[in-house]
């Protein structure tokens, strides 16, 4: 399907309504008939769409087109209602009281699976229940743990029927529970063709036992329908995961915060990781005796420079004698004194005596 810019303000707005989020709106389920349909199609159809509401639409005209033949009007219809989930029914020589169930990814089909309805039981005039609150799913037979294939399947009746997806659940307003369960046929083969699923809608009432826990009673309310498995087409595996991508600001983690911990008293408390220091450059403190004597560093300097000169003129390879660090210059073999200019070599200053104060006595 091609997708136009938006010329007006209100399609702009229409569009951002469709855009990702990063908390979902309920995904809603777009029921739509084929060309030629069964009466056993349409009560099974209806029964669903009661389960489904309010989060469904129905369509009542009929459309010339068949899902596994072509996608093109179903993505148009499924962008047009905003709807992310579809029901197709149908009723062929071929493939008589046929269903299809699939989801859709960014308005693409990403999978679907056909069934054909075998039998059906619709609801009970007894069965009372609010439609919002999302049933209890629970899935029989040891395929749902080891059959990859039937796997996908359960995800996709999960995620047909959740309304609204929520995060707990109070076992007290807990009023549906609709088991399913799989029976491999008897010339199992590598796809699901065969599969048989028995769709069991059951209503839970509490009644009073002798203790705290009430006793749980399971009514069978319908609807009940046979399935058996046709068509399947899954979804690839890069498709299905970028389908899956849950940005992690959902679940409230965030970057992981490390070195945290929270003691008995709720107080938070963190480590610190300090690398080796380096004493060289560390502030510590000095002593005058530590100290190196910037004059000393100078004659030095000069002295190596001199030694350089002296080499490059050819006058020896022997360096030059360092000079004395003491208050003597040798000339000629004779010590004279020199003019001490290094302040760490200290001139010997006599003081005088300071005079004491005499406290007078009147």
């Amino acid at each position: 399907m091609q997708r136009r810019e938006p010329k007006t303000n209100r399609a702009r707005r229409v569009l951002k309504t469709m855009a990702p989020k990063v908390e979902e709106n309920p995904k809603k389920a777009l029921f739509i008939k084929g060309p030629h349909s069964s009466d056993l199609v349409n009560k099974t159809m209806q029964s669903l769409y009661m389960l489904k509401k309010p989060h469904a639409v129905q369509l009542q005209k009929k459309n010339e087109w068949y899902p596994f033949e072509t996608t093109k009007h179903l993505e148009f219809l499924t962008f047009k209602n905003d709807t992310s989930l579809f029901m197709f029914g149908s009723s062929q020589k071929k493939r008589p009281h046929s269903i299809v169930i699939g989801r859709m990814f960014d308005f693409q089909t990403l999978d679907m699976l056909e069934l054909g309805v075998t039998a059906f039981e619709a609801l009970s005039g007894k069965s009372m229940f609010t439609s919002e609150r999302p049933p209890l799913f629970c899935f029989l037979g040891s395929d749902f743990d080891t059959n990859p294939q039937l796997k996908h399947v359960q995800n996709l009746f999960l995620d047909f029927f959740n309304n609204g997806n929520p995060k707990l659940l109070n076992l007290g307003t807990l009023e549906r529970v609709v088991c399913v369960t799989a029976k491999p046929p008897t010339n199992p083969t590598e796809t699901l063709e065969g599969f048989q699923l028995l769709f069991r809608h059951y209503l839970v009432e509490y009644k009073q036992a002798g203790s705290q826990t009430p006793a749980v009673k399971l009514t069978l309310t319908g609807p009940s329908i046979d399935f058996v498995v046709r068509r399947t087409r899954l979804a690839d595996a890069d498709m299905f995961k970028a389908a899956c991508w849950v940005p992690s600001s959902t679940f409230g983690k965030g970057k992981k915060k490390k070195n945290l911990t929270t003691d008995g008293l709720a107080n938070l408390r963190g480590q610190i990781h300090v690398g080796k220091p380096d004493y060289d450059t560390l502030a510590l403190r000095k002593f005058k005796a530590s100290k190196v004597s910037k004059r000393r560093l100078k004659d030095e300097a000069r002295d190596a420079k001199a030694e350089g000169k002296a080499r490059e003129a050819g006058e020896g390879d022997e360096p030059l004698a360092k000079r004395p660090r003491l208050g003597l210059v040798h000339v000629e073999g004779k010590p004279i004194m020199r003019e001490k200019k290094d302040h760490v070599d200290r001139k010997l200053i006599a003081s005088a005596p300071k005079k004491k104060r005499v406290k007078m006595q009147l």
